[in-house]
């Protein structure tokens, strides 16, 4: 049994997203002490943005094509350097941790993904990753509001960097820890007799009350979450990374019993305007084996047939390098989907044959890769994989991503 204590859900930093869309303290105990220690067996989908804009050919890429030598005379990595995924195209070796999962045809790339608009702000296509073109910033996500209560399921979740604001509008929990530790975050007082003292008007005097109330009910939540986590062992073997310290807590709240739908976790430091080659023989390892460690601990707990693990970035970058041996931030990016029951292999929305063509070096878009499938693609996928969760349809294309990660059956 684990020595998990209310202490520890406090270093973690249980954060409760929105004001009246999101799950309420008082809501989220009683969801967690009626949630079955087994809960039925239902789908749940990981998605793991990776902030910055991750640069597809910096670890997909048609190594032995003159056409994207061309464009990166100092970049350009040979085909000794990764693995032949068919179709002219190589991953690089920086992801090698994911191979046995690619052998086992467990492992998608799709793509080219990107807002459809030459949006080079990171805050505005996050924007529209979040909301879409035609919403407010900071109202309903895309996801969020298609996500509604269900038997057995606690909340959507975010853990660590993610701020999860697709998923804005469900019921959604947050904790926080950053940089791969739990940090300790300083809580509230404890509730004493001169509260009320500054209460020196009605309206004052409710809004503390309020704030009382909602303090109470937070402690038991922490309380109850901690009893939970305490019943199980925590999962052996987790990267001691920031991603590693996030899929562990996937996994635990999964050992525990502490379903939801959606887990949003992030991985940042893919913003590569200059020596590109360098930050990503970090980050990209980091990844690959944060995620391949998900997989074998869902294995573990039975549960990987049940999952679905999906990337994705706010844009792409220029499928030209620039002087500072970095890529600025560009068009389409290509994603990971990761799963028992998905279509393995590189599957490309574009037309054409050879790895050029599939991804998209043959019509560049303004020096970028082409955007095809949009945000409301993703998100759609992801709403029809869940199944009965899905409220109404979303715009756009979800054909060509739900025939890859197999959202029937």
């Amino acid at each position: 049994m684990s020595d998990w204590r209310r202490r520890d859900v406090l270093r973690l930093g249980l954060t409760l997203l929105g004001a009246g869309a999101s799950m309420r303290p008082a809501e989220l105990a009683a969801a967690l002490a009626s949630s079955p220690a087994t809960p039925p067996r239902a789908r749940f989908v990981v998605l793991c943005e990776l902030t910055g804009g991750l640069d597809t050919l910096a670890w997909l890429a048609p190594a032995a094509d003159p056409a994207y030598t061309r464009l990166r005379a100092r970049l350009a990595w040979r085909t000794a350097d990764g693995w032949d995924v068919g179709g002219g195209l190589f991953l690089r070796d920086h992801l090698r941790a994911l191979q046995p999962v690619a052998s086992a045809g467990e492992l998608a790339v799709v793509g080219p993904i990107g807002p459809q608009r030459h949006e080079r702000s990171h805050f505005r296509a996050r924007d529209l990753w979040s909301w879409g073109p035609d919403a407010t910033p900071g109202g309903e996500g895309l996801l969020g509001r298609r996500l509604h209560r269900a038997a057995g399921r606690v909340a959507e979740v975010w853990v660590g960097q993610s701020d999860a604001a697709a998923l804005h509008g469900g019921r959604v929990i947050g904790f926080g820890h950053p940089d791969g530790a739990l940090r300790p975050r300083r809580s509230s007082p404890t509730p004493g007799p001169d509260h009320g003292a500054a209460a020196r008007t009605p309206a004052a005097a409710a809004a503390m009350a309020h704030l009382l109330t909602v303090q109470r009910d937070l402690h038991a939540a922490e309380a109850e979450l901690a009893r939970r986590l305490g019943a199980v062992e925590r999962p052996p073997g987790a990267p001691r990374t920031p991603i590693g310290a996030q899929v562990e807590m996937v996994a635990w709240l999964l050992a525990a019993g502490l379903h939801a739908p959606c887990f949003a976790i992030a991985l940042d430091g893919f913003d590569t305007h200059a020596l590109q080659a360098q930050k990503l023989a970090g980050r990209l390892p980091m990844l690959a084996e944060a995620l391949a460690w998900l997989r074998t601990e869902l294995q573990r707990q039975d549960r990987w047939q049940d999952a679905r693990v999906l990337t994705w970035t706010e844009f792409g970058r220029r499928a030209g390098e620039n002087a500072s041996g970095g890529t600025d931030h560009g068009g389409g990016a290509f994603a990971l989907a990761l799963g028992a029951g998905v279509h393995g292999g590189v599957h490309s929305a574009l037309a054409g044959a050879g790895g050029a063509a599939k991804i998209g070096l043959n019509a560049l878009d303004q020096g970028d890769l082409p955007r095809v499938l949009g945000p409301e693609s993703v998100w759609s996928t992801v709403a029809a994989y869940l199944g009965p969760r899905q409220v109404r349809p979303l715009p756009g294309e979800p054909a060509p991503l739900a025939a890859v990660i197999g959202t029937v059956g």
